[in-house]
């Protein structure tokens, strides 16, 4: 499952073309020969995009970060939800292990809005600059 938060219905098009498409494509090393949506309704329905959704407003509200943090939560959501394990029928797997055939790595996932230090390079430092930035990991 993937998730590409849209500032306008109508980049949606664009957004799969040159975005969606061409990730999916090279990752799984196979040319897309289809794609099949329900015309401009909702990409997700049922009870997956409860979940994510869920999950995203427990991200929010737990790292207490603010509405305008919603894409970011949604994509974390999604992230982590192609990493646990899923029951279907009596057989359990992980989605994105199915979808790439080895693990997925998860030694890149971090707590939705902790706080991240980056290294700032000695040109770019000021004299007020301690060498590093403190942000918010989203």
């Amino acid at each position: 499952m993937w998730a590409y938060p849209l500032k306008q219905k109508d980049h949606a098009a664009s957004t799969i073309r040159d975005d969606w498409l061409p990730f999916v494509e090279r990752q799984s090393g196979h040319p897309c020969k289809s794609i099949r949506t329900d015309r401009g309704g909702e990409f997700l329905g049922g009870d997956l995009t409860a979940t994510i959704l869920e999950t995203a407003r427990a991200l929010l509200i737990e790292s207490g970060l603010g509405n305008s943090m919603w894409p970011h939560a949604v994509r974390h959501a999604t992230v982590a939800r192609n990493r646990v394990l899923t029951k279907v029928a009596d057989d359990m797997w992980v989605p994105l292990e199915r979808w790439l055939g080895k693990k997925p790595p998860v030694d890149m996932l971090r707590v939705f809005g902790c706080m991240a230090v980056a290294h700032v390079p000695k040109p770019e430092q000021g004299v007020a600059t301690l060498g590093a930035l403190k942000e918010c990991a989203v």
